[in-house]
């Protein structure tokens, strides 16, 4: 690329440059002979802007169009590890290129903007929809000024865009799950363990699928008080399968419901071993799908489906595990504001960053939601406290946190296994001596 170059034409610097799609140009600075060094500062910025449009261009050539910036700007956003990047990329590739994603960037006017904020409307789309193009381009024309336009074409008042309400606004109502509800999902037997121990997070923890799918016990915090702790700082994207940062790029630290702590703890010593073959360790997944890896969000939400049809609930989103959370919690009197420190974390403002509650604020929030569900788990087969060294096979005693009443002993007679099922990966031949334990194992209470 030419440099740009400045020369006098009627005593006035003019800068004369070639653009990127090869036509000539002339720009007056505006500034007299005596100004030469406001006319450099003024080629200069020229020069960075070219610069910058070529960078953008890549070795295709050619104008920069709003197509071709907009996929610079999803990139950088990938790379600073930006969650929202993959629905800006998919909103724009479906709202706004087939309006003006063959323009040139300098040639967009508030006339584009509203013509692609209209289309959306027109689609009768929710207002939320609508709301998140807009402001979508807003981000993108603001990260193009000043080097490659003067001013962002996004001036449209966000009084007049729609209201932030729902398409259907009797849906909200109806998107959380009642205590009763909650209970009978983290407890019926017709639900595989495996699954009951992804729901107790989302249900207990108020965590989104994609930070659940990344918990690892290393972030589990068993001994500290008054409550365990959960660090929430992964979130896995089942689309493009790896984990990443969380959605507000700011981890959190999540007390965990005495009700949780019971399930994980049942879940850590027997139902985690069935399903693995081994004893977890730091580094492995809390609730793995059933190949050891990080489970899907699509797959799981069929699951989802298909459990609640087992135990006779409507449908709904495994998100509304997060709102049911929530929901419950303020019902029970926990305060909205510390409450959001646990869902959400800290706003993002410069008092929230220099602001820590204490750790039992946290847990007194948590704990107001009151949920036991230790009489259903009575009825369920309790996993071996010390499965590697028991010769007798024996199920120890565990208690609950809040009774403190044992619950029965479950022995296997004939000193079998309670684990009879092996891990996928691990089928195939057994050898005549192999001491595996046998596929039926029958349980007596003592």
């Amino acid at each position: 690329m030419r440099d740009p170059y400045k020369y006098l034409r009627k005593e006035i610097w003019w800068v004369g440059y070639v653009d990127l799609d090869g036509a000539p140009k002339q720009r007056s600075t505006g500034c007299r002979v005596h100004e030469e060094a406001k006319a450099e500062k003024l080629r200069l910025h020229i020069k960075r802007k070219l610069l910058a449009r070529a960078a953008v261009v890549g070795d295709q050539g050619g104008p920069l169009t709003v197509r071709a910036w907009a996929k610079s700007w999803i990139e950088a956003r990938r790379l600073k590890g930006i969650v929202t990047a993959d629905d800006y990329e998919a909103r724009l590739k479906r709202y706004v290129f087939p309006v003006m994603g063959d323009l040139r960037i300098e040639e967009v006017t508030p006339d584009h903007v509203a013509a692609v904020v209209a289309s959306v409307a027109a689609r009768g789309l929710a207002p939320r929809t609508v709301r998140h193009v807009y402001f979508t381009m807003h981000a993108m024309f603001r990260k193009a000024v000043p080097r490659l336009i003067a001013v962002s074409p996004c001036s449209i008042d966000t009084d007049d865009l729609p209201a932030k309400i729902d398409k259907d606004p009797e849906w909200r109502a109806t998107a959380v799950f009642s205590k009763e509800e909650l209970v009978t999902i983290l407890t019926a037997p017709a639900i595989p363990e495996d699954r009951r121990a992804c729901y107790a997070i989302l249900f207990l923890a108020g965590l989104r699928f994609g930070e659940a799918a990344a918990l690892r016990w290393r972030h589990y915090d068993a001994a500290l008080t008054p409550l365990a702790r959960l660090v929430v700082a992964h979130s896995y994207s089942t689309r493009h399968k790896h984990e990443k940062s969380v959605k507000t790029d700011n981890p959190r630290w999540v007390p965990v419901h005495p009700a949780l702590a019971e399930r994980l703890a049942d879940w850590r010593v027997g139902g985690w071993r069935q399903l693995i073959g081994r004893a977890p360790g730091p580094d492995d997944l809390i609730v793995p799908s059933r190949r050891g890896q990080n489970r899907s969000n699509n797959h799981m939400l069929k699951k989802f489906h298909q459990d609640l049809e087992r135990v006779g609930l409507r449908a709904r989103r495994q998100h509304d595990a997060r709102r049911t959370f929530i929901s419950l919690a303020m019902a029970e009197g926990a305060r909205k504001d510390i409450l959001r420190w646990v869902t959400h974390g800290p706003k993002g403002d410069i008092v929230d960053l220099y602001t820590t509650l204490p750790w039992h604020t946290l847990c007194e929030e948590v704990a107001r939601l009151k949920i036991d569900l230790a009489p259903a788990q009575e009825a369920q087969v309790i996993a071996l406290a010390n499965y590697a060294n028991s010769r007798d096979r024996h199920l120890h005693s565990t208690y609950t946190a809040e009774n403190s009443k044992p619950i029965p002993v479950l022995t296997l007679r004939g000193g079998r296994d309670l684990n009879p099922r092996r891990p996928p990966w691990q089928e195939g031949p057994r050898s005549r001596n192999h001491t595996e334990p046998r596929q039926h194992a029958h349980l007596h209470v003592a």
